[in-house]
């Protein structure tokens, strides 16, 4: 591929599930304007026992835009790396985005209060950094206008995030998705570390044995 090129995966199957998933909550959501309350994430009523809103939260979202700026993302940026992972780590790597953005909010809801968290930027947020990591120089359409290479693109979502996180009156949601982040990254190190080597039973094992000869009284010893 050329560096110049602007680079569009097909969607994979993966993605297109969540996509149809995320679309079809939102119109749900738009006539039921009251479900956002039950399936985002609330660090009150999930501690009064509605544990299930941190899987739920990814599938609301808050805005047309919002919706069709994350799914196009989760096109571009998802697919390729669900075909360089393989479809069932593709899907852990989601799980550990999705509940460390949670637990981090979670955990900032404990002290203070920061609104409703909801949608996919969590994930998006990993997926970049993750993206970046594996095809720095890939170029993206920054705001569908300016090419611009993958590790710098990331490099302005996380400086935004950080922005928001610190100044934001929404704060807490943006350190949310910094949370993401950083559980997705220390997965990654985790399953990159290198692997002990496991001898093979009954073999490859060195063992001290004498080489009797008759008439010795000490005889020779070798490894064997």
């Amino acid at each position: 591929m050329q560096s110049g090129q602007i680079h569009v995966p097909p969607l994979s199957f993966s993605n297109k599930i969540l996509i149809i998933s995320c679309v079809t909550f939102f119109i749900l959501q738009s006539i039921f304007s009251h479900l956002v309350i039950y399936l985002g994430l609330s660090g009150t009523k999930f501690f009064s026992g509605h544990i299930y809103q941190i899987l739920t939260y990814p599938l609301m979202g808050q805005g047309l835009m919002e919706v069709l700026f994350n799914s196009l993302l989760l096109w571009f940026v998802g697919s390729d790396l669900e075909h360089s992972w393989g479809r069932k780590r593709y899907i852990s790597f989601l799980l550990v985005a999705v509940l460390g953005a949670g637990i981090t909010y979670l955990l900032i809801s404990l002290v203070s209060s920061g609104g409703i968290l909801t949608g996919l930027s969590g994930i998006i947020n990993f997926l970049m950094l993750a993206y970046a990591i594996l095809y720095p120089n890939r170029l993206f359409s920054f705001m569908f206008v300016f090419p611009i290479k993958a590790k710098y693109f990331c490099m302005i979502m996380i400086g935004m995030e950080i922005y928001l996180g610190i100044f934001s009156s929404m704060g807490a949601i943006s350190l949310a998705h910094l949370g993401s982040m950083a559980f997705g990254y220390a997965y990654m190190v985790y399953l990159s570390r290198p692997k002990k080597s496991r001898k093979p039973k009954g073999r490859g094992n060195l063992y001290l044995v004498k080489d009797l000869k008759k008439g010795e009284k000490d005889p020779p010893k070798h490894w064997h």
